[in-house]
């Protein structure tokens, strides 16, 4: 036999009360920035493991296995994080980008960085470096000379 569960409505009246105050209470005024609805994602943004780095065509293995991570503050700007960068002359530990077209950025305000995906889906960076204001110190004999063109490829770090 089934029992009467007695809700606490007594007609469709107090329903339609409580229907209208659910109604009002879950309204918001809080509308989203046009900014942030029209802000579409960089494709880089995220953290990329470095497998491999090449100055002019020649192997620069202190990059490999090295992560660095894009974010993105506003629709056409972020930054980037390279915690353990071997040389900050050429990829800073922490700085800015800024979109020059939907393939190029701008990282550190002067450095062009062009950028691709190639069929593995890794990050393809490629810029030019065209003379060093303070060159790195190392210890003799020293034939470090960053001014180039640079490639990096990223894996995607999941």
């Amino acid at each position: 036999m089934l029992k009467k569960v007695n809700t606490g409505f007594t007609n469709a009246k107090d329903f339609s009360y409580l229907w209208i105050l659910l109604v009002l209470f879950s309204c918001s005024d809080e509308r989203p920035s046009p900014e942030r609805s029209a802000l579409v994602q960089a494709p880089f943004v995220g953290t990329w493991k470095v497998v491999s780095a090449q100055e002019d065509g020649v192997t620069a293995a202190s990059w490999e296995g090295l992560n660095v991570a894009f974010e993105q503050l506003k629709k056409d700007s972020g930054s980037f994080f390279f915690p353990d960068t071997p040389v900050d002359s050429i990829w800073p530990p922490v700085g800015g980008w800024k979109y020059n077209d939907e393939n190029a950025f701008t990282m550190r305000d002067s450095v062009g960085v062009y950028f691709s995906f190639n069929q593995q889906n890794q990050l393809v960076t490629m810029f030019h470096i065209p003379y060093v204001v303070d060159p790195p110190e190392c210890e003799a004999p020293c034939s470090f000379d960053i001014a180039g063109n640079w490639r990096f490829i990223f894996d995607p770090v999941e």
